[in-house]
């Protein structure tokens, strides 16, 4: 089994699943429970052979759906309960039977796999222990970007405020924002003795000049140690964009890093947004860009609701480096 494919050979390992062109959902493994199986042929009288369910796995003895959200253990493959497996009309085609109604609240679990591994019939299930993670930002807005990714995963998340009376001032030097991340999530890993995820972006626009492109250094206009506030830079970015045209695509690369004592992992998201020179009133604190990003269905970054995302394609990745990261039986 591997982390973003799924069961060796199965059909939506290899694309070619019923669903396989929907990425909404995880699809890399699915389990249903005997008991549930026991009770359609019990309550309704539908009997359903093995495989019928098209799930992959099947257990007994555990309540799959307790596990939305929790991180647990297949023998010694690490996954992450993504959502209930709710039953569908096609799967009532396929095998003509009314399964829709009788399967609600029964049709079994999505899950990541975290790690890579074999399982085997017989192999035990078992829940990871609740983790706890600090958000190594000072910046509000991040930090409840980051709260709504992880929602509903099985860790605990707190912000540098509750756990640090004094915050140190770490400076974010490099144009990498990957060495940004690395040097803040162990700077205040080190002072909170806790584990704590650091973030740090970089911005880069099509068309535009090199000497001005933002990287990572995007409040430092022209390298100047001179930091704007959310006012003057959207005036300025405005401006660029205008020189541009009024319209731009540019690119984020968010990167991740996550400090367990003396050890650093990371990753990264890039993620893309068309940026305008007009930009919309509302302003979002910590995402002064917002005011001048467009998402996919046309909308202002900074419009969208409070509890929305304003990268919701860094979630997915996000969840599943943290589940894996912070693994504990």
């Amino acid at each position: 089994m591997r982390p973003g494919v799924g069961l060796a050979d199965d059909r939506y390992a290899r694309g070619i699943g019923h669903f396989s062109s929907d990425r909404r959902v995880s699809r890399d493994i699915t389990l249903v429970a005997q008991e549930a199986i026991d009770e359609l042929r019990r309550e309704f009288g539908i009997a359903l052979e093995p495989g019928e369910t098209r799930r992959n796995v099947t257990t007994s003895g555990i309540d799959l759906n307790q596990l939305v959200g929790r991180r647990f253990f297949i023998g010694d493959v690490l996954c992450a309960g993504t959502r209930l497996c709710n039953p569908c009309q096609y799967l009532a085609d396929l095998l003509a039977k009314p399964l829709v109604r009788p399967m609600v609240g029964r049709g079994g679990l999505r899950a990541d796999l975290l790690t890579e591994g074999e399982i085997h019939v017989g192999d035990s299930i078992n829940t990871a222990a609740t983790a706890e993670l600090v958000i190594g930002t000072i910046n509000p807005g991040k930090a409840h970007q980051v709260e709504l990714a992880l929602k509903g995963l099985d860790v605990n998340v707190r912000r540098l405020s509750e756990v640090m009376p004094v915050i140190p001032m770490v400076e974010e030097r490099s144009a990498d924002p990957r060495q940004n991340a690395r040097e803040k999530a162990r700077v205040y890993s080190a002072y909170a003795n806790r584990p704590v995820l650091a973030i740090d972006f970089a911005l880069y626009l099509e068309r535009v000049a090199d000497e001005l492109q933002p990287g990572a250094m995007v409040r430092r206009i022209l390298g100047s140690d001179l930091k704007l506030d959310d006012d003057h830079l959207i005036r300025y970015y405005s401006a660029l964009i205008a020189r541009y045209g009024g319209r731009l695509k540019g690119r984020w690369h968010a990167a991740f890093a996550l400090a367990v004592g003396a050890s650093v992992t990371e990753t990264d998201v890039i993620v893309t947004r068309t940026f305008v020179a007009d930009a919309s009133p509302h302003r979002n604190p910590g995402y002064p860009l917002a005011s001048l990003q467009l998402t996919d269905g046309l909308v202002y970054v900074s419009e969208l609701g409070h509890d929305e995302m304003a990268y919701p394609e860094v979630a997915p990745p996000l969840r599943r480096f943290i589940a894996a990261a912070l693994s504990t039986r």
